[in-house]
């Protein structure tokens, strides 16, 4: 198979929606702390992320809200509300991130980091091949020493794992999808695994998905209480 078959494929076997629903558990761990989390993830393809996190005996911790260019944060165990941009997660994970990369680590769909305008142009002009028995490796590295690396299960083209490396500003991002087995999406995965590692700092994300559902009505409620304190990121 040529790169161009790869993209093609890649995107024939992934699902499809317009909105997408889940409910999961979320382990979070860096250097200092630890948290276990249940979620609710909800999204409207190509327009807002929604996620709210609970902590033990349902009590929700924080709401988070992503646009295509803007980041906002409900503490309600602080009392405060964060609005900012992408640079807001940047800091936090470490590494570029945008709403296209965002929304495709969390659902296992195909993107390119950075994002760029022509994604399958990119690919099949950037990216070099090589197939093991069970899988397929893609891997580039850029003029800014940027390194991708996916690998694509061989019998659905189904990222079982993304890699990036920044070599010059010494920091990772690694990406680790176990495959579900959800009627309503059948490449959607029951777990992911996110590492993020820049200048000794570690960030583990572990979400577990318990329940998907597509193409639903969904609601986005986001109502900030008066008294909560406003931070601008």
């Amino acid at each position: 198979l040529t790169v161009e078959q790869i993209y093609d494929s890649v995107y024939k076997f992934q699902y499809d929606y317009t909105t997408l629903y889940a409910k999961c558990n979320v382990k979070f761990s860096d250097n200092q702390k630890k948290y276990a989390l249940k979620g609710n993830l909800r999204i409207q393809k190509d327009s807002l992320i929604w996620i709210s996190l609970s902590i033990g005996l349902g009590i929700e911790a924080m709401r988070l809200e992503c646009t295509k260019d803007s980041v906002f944060l409900i503490d309600k165990i602080n009392k405060s509300f964060t609005k900012g941009k992408y640079d807001f997660l940047k800091k936090l994970f470490k590494i570029d991130v945008d709403y296209n990369s965002l929304e495709s680590i969390l659902t296992n769909q195909f993107f390119i980091y950075p994002t760029v305008a022509d994604e399958k142009l990119d690919f099949s002009k950037q990216f070099s091949l090589k197939n093991d028995s069970n899988q397929i490796i893609a891997y580039r590295k850029t003029d800014e020493s940027v390194e991708n690396l996916l690998r694509f299960n061989n019998s659905d083209f189904r990222i079982s794992c993304y890699l990036i490396n920044d070599v010059p500003n010494v920091r990772s991002l690694k990406i680790d999808y176990e495959k579900g087995e959800f009627d309503e999406a059948k490449n959607f995965p029951s777990k992911v695994d996110i590492a993020s590692v820049n200048a000794g700092k570690n960030i583990l994300l572990n979400v577990n998905y318990t329940k998907v559902s597509l193409n639903t009505d969904l609601t986005f409620p986001f109502r900030v209480p008066d008294s909560y304190k406003v931070i601008d990121r």
